[in-house]
C-alpha cells in the first residue's frame, strides 16, 4: 500500500488526536470554571495592509492556490472548465495548462515530495 493511499487514514488520525485536546479536562487539568473562561472577552480585532496587487485571470475560479519556487500553482474549478495551471506570479501569464476532463470537478491542491496532487 503506497504512502498516497494511506493518506485519508493518516489525515483521519491526526483530526482525531487534535481533537482529544478540545475536550475539557483531557489535558490533565479539570475543566474550566465558568468565570475563568473568556467567553465574555471581546473579540480580538486584527487589520490588515496590502502590499501588493498581482493580476490573475477574472474567469479563474480558484479552489487551490500554492506558491512554489516563485510560481503559483493554481487548481480552478467550474463544470466544464476547470483545471490545474502554472502562473507567473508578477504577470498573471499563465505558463502550464492541463485541463480536467468532464464530469470531474477540480477542488483544492496539495503538494507533497515534489509532485501536486489535486481532489477532484
Amino acid at each position: 500500500m503506497s504512502l498516497i493511499s494511506k493518506i485519508p487514514q493518516i489525515l483521519v488520525l491526526g483530526l482525531a488526536l487534535s481533537c482529544v485536546h478540545c475536550q475539557p479536562g483531557t489535558n490533565g487539568n479539570p475543566p474550566a470554571k465558568p468565570a475563568e473562561t473568556a467567553a465574555n472577552a471581546p473579540a480580538p480585532r486584527y487589520g490588515y495592509q496590502i502590499v501588493n496587487i498581482w493580476p490573475h485571470d477574472s474567469n479563474a475560479f480558484t479552489q487551490g492556490l500554492i506558491l512554489s519556487d516563485g510560481k503559483l500553482l493554481e487548481s480552478t474549478g467550474q463544470e466544464g472548465f476547470s483545471s490545474l495551471r502554472r502562473v507567473e506570479l508578477e504577470s498573471g501569464k499563465v505558463l502550464k495548462k492541463v485541463d480536467v476532463p468532464e464530469p470531474f470537478f477540480a477542488e483544492g491542491i496539495a503538494l507533497l515530495n515534489g509532485k501536486i496532487y489535486q481532489l477532484t
